[in-house]
């Protein structure tokens, strides 16, 4: 490994993704290391090792991933530059440091507690890339393919990811994708996607409130009548049902006058 990364100021991170032998790894790595341009210069190899598992397990990836050479580490030139993933690592590591040194550290916490730090996979969560936030993923389909492939690939992604950190695939994600589409213009995308999610999820209050409010605005009034009331049967307390049933008696006092006869 290199003298290319950054201080170690990360915490333990996912050691057992890399599933690599411990003593093999060692035997092929240098005892003398160059081009270390953030690493004390006095690392030990075993601290050097560990740091650099940490690393490569926040993103999911092997030694060649950064390193020029085989995965087996026969012959790997440690100390190159030349690939563009250990320069931006380099960067990346310098900027988890800053963020670390100058705030987070900075944070009052209660005596003895230890700071929560930003690492590789605060961000990568085991992958090369970080994951994109799943609104963005699915608005993408919605563009391109619709709303029905749109459901399919969030129960695909669910279904295959659920549990890794990856996408928060809580159903709150359904009302962000609708009020995108809201925003572009486009009421009725949102109305179509706020009916297909609640074949997901039934039983979300927030969900039936806010196709509610889509229906207000899409002049179904007695429709969305219906979904603030199914709403508050499933949480008396949401308080965009609750919203939504103000407005709706606003609206018909309006409608009738006030009761002053218009």
């Amino acid at each position: 490994m290199t003298r290319s990364m950054v201080r170690p100021t990360l915490p333990v991170l996912a050691l057992a993704l890399l599933a690599l032998p411990a003593a093999p790894v060692r035997a092929q790595i240098p005892d003398e290391f160059t081009n270390l341009e953030l690493l004390d210069p006095e690392i030990g190899k075993r601290q050097l090792v560990g740091i650099m598992r940490d690393w490569a397990g926040g993103l999911g990836v092997r030694c060649s991933h950064c390193h020029v050479g085989p995965d087996n580490l026969q012959g790997m030139d440690f100390a190159s530059d030349e690939k563009e993933t250990k320069r931006a690592a380099r960067v990346m590591l310098e900027m988890s440091r800053a963020i670390n040194r100058q705030y987070v550290g900075s944070w009052d916490e209660e005596e003895g507690a230890r700071h929560q730090v930003v690492a590789c996979y605060t961000c990568h969560r085991g992958r090369p890339k970080p994951p994109r936030k799943l609104t963005w993923v699915l608005g993408e389909t919605v563009r391109s393919e619709g709303v029905e492939a749109a459901m399919a690939q969030y129960k695909e992604l669910k279904a295959e990811h659920y549990g890794a950190g990856l996408y928060d695939f809580r159903e709150r994600v359904f009302g962000e994708l609708a009020q995108n589409a809201v925003n572009g213009g486009q009421l009725d995308v949102a109305l179509d996607i706020l009916r297909s999610s609640l074949e997901i999820y039934p039983e979300s209050a927030h969900l039936h409130a806010f196709l509610g409010m889509g229906l207000i605005q899409n002049g179904d009034v007695e429709g969305a009548a219906e979904k603030f009331d199914q709403a508050l049967e499933l949480d008396p307390e949401d308080r965009t049902a609750k919203r939504g049933k103000t407005m709706l008696e606003r609206m018909r006092r309006q409608a009738g006058g006030d009761g002053n006869g218009g």
